[in-house]
């Protein structure tokens, strides 16, 4: 029951408050950005789980990201989220870079 509700977290009008963001920075000076709450990333990651709780422990709200695009990095969050993507409507491009992420924060 519990994970059906997680993807509630990542809505915008959510009670629930986020407590890291993403920051990707655009070539135009703009900044795109993806919130989550922590705990949630450390039990879908054991790579988040030490950047924000263990070894690492990173006291930040902000993390920029360099080695993603935003709308990859927002796919891999929906599915530590348990939110529902279409997977079939997504490039082998996307697909690979998803994989890259997947493999980088241990997400299985």
């Amino acid at each position: 029951m519990a994970a059906h509700n997680l993807p509630k977290c990542l809505e915008p009008n959510s009670i629930i408050p986020t407590d890291i963001r993403f920051l990707f920075k655009l070539g135009n000076d703009s900044v795109k950005e993806v919130k989550a709450q922590k705990v949630i990333l450390a039990i879908g990651s054991d790579v988040f789980e030490r950047e924000f709780y263990g070894s690492i422990n990173e006291k930040k709200d902000e993390v920029t990201i360099v080695d993603a695009s935003q709308e990859v990095f927002q796919v891999m969050i929906d599915f530590i989220f348990n939110k529902q993507s279409n997977w079939k409507d997504l490039s082998i491009s996307f697909l690979c870079s998803l994989y890259y992420l997947a493999e980088k924060y241990n997400i299985g």
